[in-house]
């Protein structure tokens, strides 16, 4: 297993504390998520085609690219308040094993649910939640729409769910066929939905309270808006709104349109399902679940600069995908936060989704320092 020498992390923490912020702005893009990869070049915690950034869900929308964690050290790829725990603080549980396929997930780790940070919140439980909050009425409205950049005008307009997008360049180029989403004039209701993770928090945005994601009795959800609430969305409130927009990226559902938002009460019971050395698949997505397991070797390109590695658990693997920059090989980890997957399940067909864990938000992943 690597180790790593504690003082040579200290120094690059302190260098990459001093790095710039990557300034969040209406038409910028996420620099840890544009491209593409056949192993992840869409972000299941997003929801919207024709959009360059997989870590969000809508249109021109940036993504510093991460979240936060639980230590005191900068992580240049996140843009503020917003940690990587491989780096300093006094481990009690170094990345040593005698065995490079033998590591044990952090029982004590939740991620979120029950932290003390400004999103987080809840206990944690292995219960499933009992109310039905309207969720699945939601996720079976989506219409999964057939790829279409055809050139358009006045006269040959686009089909359902597609606007003619303006041609870009110079000289600009023609127009063209845009998915643009669903939209409801009656909003859909959804009545005490339980709040179980949130994005990240910036020097730029509180991205937590725009982008979170919501589970009830039946299925789980991601809510990614344009603009922040103007409330502290946390992890185990029970939240209620009308659903007025809707929209899929890389095959995930999204939340794009809410109005009426209100929190009813909060510090509710998030489930979350233990995975470790148990086969990741599907029937989790969307929800929380625990995974335990040595990083592989040789991680790929999978996003501007995310990389996916083989996480290897009691004998299984799943992708992990992280932007951090302090994963090692070989390091043992421990994830609890939403399952995603490449593509997302509400594809057009061409790929068959895989489940892969996904670093949205550092607080997901505990890391902790190896010694010499």
């Amino acid at each position: 297993m690597k180790m790593r020498n504690l003082s040579l992390a200290l120094v690059v923490g302190l260098a990459l504390a001093a790095a710039p912020v990557v300034g969040c702005g209406p038409d910028a893009r996420d620099p840890s998520n544009k491209g593409t990869n056949n192993k992840n070049n869409t972000n299941p915690d997003t929801g919207t085609t024709n959009n360059t950034d997989p870590d969000t869900g809508v249109d021109n929308n940036t993504d510093p690219d991460t979240g936060s964690n639980n230590s005191n050290n900068t992580d240049p790829d996140t843009g503020g308040n917003n940690t990587d725990p491989d780096l300093g603080g006094n481990d009690t549980d170094p990345d040593v094993t005698t065995d490079p396929d033998e590591c044990t997930a952090k029982t004590t780790f939740f991620g979120q649910i029950g932290g003390t940070g400004p999103h987080d919140g809840g206990s944690f439980t292995t219960d499933a939640i009992a109310n039905a909050a309207g969720l699945k009425a939601v996720l079976d409205a989506f219409i999964v729409p057939t790829p279409n950049t055809e050139i358009c005008s006045v006269a040959t307009p686009c089909p359902e769910l597609f606007v003619c997008k303006a041609g870009t360049g110079t000289p600009p180029g023609p127009s063209r066929c845009d998915y643009d989403g669903q939209r409801f004039e009656t909003a859909m209701p959804v009545s005490g939905a339980t709040v179980i993770a949130t994005s990240f928090v910036s020097n730029t945005e509180k991205r937590a309270n725009r982008q979170f994601w919501l589970q009830d009795s039946e299925t789980a959800i991601q809510v990614f808006l344009a603009a922040e609430l103007p409330v502290n969305v946390k992890v185990g409130q029970k939240v209620s709104f009308g659903v007025n927009a809707i929209k899929i990226f890389g095959g995930h559902p999204q939340i794009t349109g809410i109005e009426g938002f209100t929190i009813d009460t909060e510090n509710h019971p998030v489930p979350y399902t233990e995975l470790s050395g148990q086969d990741v698949t599907m029937a989790h997505y969307g929800k929380n679940v625990r995974v335990g397991g040595v990083v592989g070797a040789n991680p790929e390109e999978c996003g501007g600069s995310s990389k996916c590695y083989e996480l290897r658990h009691g004998g299984k693997t799943v992708i992990l995908r992280s932007a951090s920059r302090f994963l090692l090989t070989g390091d043992c980890v421990t994830y609890v936060g939403p399952l995603s997957s490449f593509p997302g399940p509400k594809s057009d067909g061409a790929l068959i989704p895989t489940a892969q864990l996904d670093t949205i938000n550092f607080s997901w992943l505990d890391d902790p320092p190896a010694f010499d």
